[in-house]
């Protein structure tokens, strides 16, 4: 509700800073202050009708981008957060998340299966991973995510992405990951940012169970040798059984 509010809040402060500028400009024109107030009138009704039809149409391909999500029940918004607990200590689950932050370096950006939404997006772009802040003792990392393309980099981030690792046990960390536009006037992401956050919280369940698995293995192997160790009998020993035989 809020965020609702802070939009159509924007949209009128831009209507009226639009509106402004087009009556200083007709006043200056010399046209009489009557005149003057009926044009901007004008401006300004067809300026709020071109700004009120974006954010409704905005508005709508944001409930497409969710449709079969589980998430759109609760929150559609450009905003997504997540929580999840692996079981790796910190120092491992730090250097894993950092990982899982490099995959989404020089890849697409996410696109809703949804023709509408894709039509809007006809020129290819890329995204480019910017990490800003690494904290391994609070456990903390902050990145963003710019646009690029026909190989330009743009000069400002799109996304912001915040997790934080919190140590539960010597075996398990718990991670809260949180990924937002970078611009406060910035309200549908048409998905992106849950994109990021699911896709994060995949790789880090996947590739932390599997080196678990991995570690597991390695364990079991390792007591198998040793009990094999333990169990062998060697040469010397069949011999000296022999003589003993022998000697009865």
């Amino acid at each position: 509700m809020a965020k609702t509010h802070q939009l159509w809040m924007s949209g009128i402060a831009f209507t009226l800073i639009v509106s402004l500028f087009f009556l200083w400009i007709v006043l200056s024109l010399g046209i009489t202050l009557q005149t003057s107030l009926m044009l901007t009138a004008v401006w300004g009704s067809f300026t709020g009708l071109l700004v009120a039809s974006g954010y409704v149409s905005r508005a709508y391909l944001q409930r497409r981008a969710f449709e079969g999500k589980k998430q759109a029940a609760t929150n559609i918004t450009a905003h997504q957060q997540r929580t999840i607990e692996i079981d790796l200590p910190f120092d491992a689950a730090f250097d894993l998340t950092l990982e899982a932050l490099k995959t989404l370096d020089k890849q697409p950006i996410p696109t809703a299966a949804d023709p509408l939404i894709q039509a809007r997006q006809w020129i290819p772009r890329q995204q480019i991973l910017r990490l800003e802040k690494t904290n391994r003792e609070i456990g903390s990392i902050r990145a963003g995510l710019r646009a690029k393309q026909l190989r330009i980099v743009d000069a400002i981030d799109f996304s912001k992405l915040d997790i934080q690792l919190q140590r539960l046990d010597a075996q398990t960390t718990r991670i809260h990951i949180e990924s937002q536009p970078a611009s406060i006037f910035d309200f549908y992401d048409m998905g992106k940012n849950l994109h990021y956050v699911n896709h994060l919280a995949l790789y880090l369940r996947r590739e932390s169970q599997q080196m678990q698995a991995a570690a597991t293995r390695l364990q079991a192997a390792h007591k198998v040798e040793d009990n094999l160790a333990e169990s062998d009998v060697t040469q010397e020993d069949v011999d000296d059984t022999a003589k003993h035989e022998s000697s009865l």
